[in-house]
């Protein structure tokens, strides 16, 4: 008894406290999520060599792209669905279907692709991974619906750490990349569904008045699931193209330098992540100033850390890489340098995809990714098969400062325009 009352202590703060505590868990669930590929691949290239690294760096970024399909883009908008137009049933429905869909497609690109058995075993592994993870968004989106975020992130950071222990502890022992996936993926899916065992019931999930038919979900998100969709396929083209032109053990390298690319939008994220339910509000009611204002001292935030991150990157950055991969890639400190630039606009975009779906915008959102995404096939693969890694880091920055430009400018005409009618 005494156990269960210090687990609840735990995860259940008092809702004077919750938002305190929301902030901080976020801030590291943020954290450990986004390190999650680079920590794997730490260990992977330590112990399986360059390229074992170089098969899972791609086979990650494939299982990025496939679990937007999983995702569909609801996440931000369940969150933020404050007038309740879909139940937690709904999304949660809606959710599994997705999920199919992704299993289907992963399956579909290996035999499209057609990898030798080890490779494709690798991308599947990861995939899978991801759908667990799906699986654990559509939940964590109802529990920051009902302000209770806090939650979320803490049994998400705590089903991470654990994931990870065993996926170390096996590949210690194996020295099987193989091995060590299976073995986090049953880590993953067994604390996910302890962790939500226990929370579930503790937790009252909204119902919508009139419940509407959860099919209806893919179509008012179709706009954000092909932004999302596109958005991945703009930040991982250039691996897609090195798996074309290059060789595993050149992916393995770019992978290490494109590892710290999303420190500038975790930092980010982890600021106007815990924020976006009360911007929503903002904007519902009306209140342009202080979301003007947050939007302005957000940029400038980004751009910031973007500046301060590249120059860090320039001098000591690539040497602290090159130690920790236990690697040589001083030869690769420009193209690194041009590839922190393209993470500042990452998140820059990332943001702005944020503000867009908080305003109701996700129809332009399609076009915006869905031009850069066709830009970014053309140009990923002219480049890469020329320069491969410079060519692959110029291509990735190029297509994010241009849609971080565009994106930017349209929110601020759109917030201006709002302001004057209020």
């Amino acid at each position: 008894m005494r156990r269960i009352e210090s687990i609840d202590r735990f995860l259940f703060r008092p809702p004077e406290k919750a938002q305190h505590s929301a902030q901080l868990w976020h801030t590291a669930f943020s954290v450990l999520n986004a390190l999650q590929s680079a920590l794997l691949l730490f260990l992977i290239t330590r112990i399986c060599g360059d390229d074992q690294a170089g098969i899972f760096s791609l086979s990650f970024s494939v299982a990025y792209l496939m679990i937007m399909i999983g995702n569909y883009g609801v996440r931000n908008y369940q969150a933020t669905d404050v007038h309740l137009r879909f139940g937690f049933r709904e999304y949660l429905i809606h959710r599994v279907a997705a999920c199919v869909l992704m299993a289907m497609a992963s399956v579909g690109y290996v035999l499209i692709r057609g990898y030798e058995p080890d490779k494709a075993m690798a991308v599947l592994l990861c995939c899978l991974l991801k759908l667990t993870e799906s699986v654990e968004n559509v939940y964590h989106g109802e529990y920051q619906r009902v302000n209770r975020l806090d939650v979320a992130s803490k049994i998400g950071t705590i089903r991470f750490i654990l994931c990870m222990i065993v996926f170390a502890i096996v590949l210690v022992i194996t020295h099987d990349m193989l091995a060590s996936l299976v073995a986090i993926n049953i880590a993953a899916a067994v604390v996910l569904a302890v962790s939500l065992a226990y929370t579930c019931p503790r937790i009252a999930v909204t119902r919508s008045p009139e419940a509407e038919d959860w099919k209806r979900i893919f179509i008012v998100c179709l706009p954000l699931f092909l932004a999302s969709f596109f958005n991945i396929y703009i930040c991982n083209a250039s691996k897609y193209a090195l798996d074309i032109y290059s060789t595993e053990a050149i992916q393995g390298y770019y992978g290490m330098l494109f590892m710290p690319v999303f420190v500038i939008n975790l930092i980010s994220n982890c600021i106007y992540g815990p924020f976006l339910v009360r911007l929503a509000g903002y904007w519902n009611e009306g209140t342009m100033k202080p979301l003007q204002r947050f939007v302005r001292n957000q940029i400038l935030a980004i751009l910031g850390i973007c500046a301060a991150v590249t120059l860090f990157g320039w001098f000591p950055g690539i040497q602290l890489l090159s130690w920790f991969f236990g690697r040589d890639l001083t030869e690769f400190r420009l193209p690194f340098a041009i590839l922190l630039i393209g993470g500042g606009m990452t998140a820059l975009v990332d943001f702005m995809n944020n503000i867009m779906t908080v305003i109701r915008k996700q129809k332009v959102l399609v076009w915006i990714y869905g031009v850069c995404a066709v830009a970014a096939l053309i140009l990923t693969n002219i480049l890469v098969k020329e320069g491969g890694i410079s060519g692959a880091a110029w291509a990735y920055t190029v297509i994010l400062l241009i849609q971080a430009i565009i994106m930017t400018a349209y929110v601020v005409i759109i917030l201006r325009k709002r302001a004057k009618t209020e």
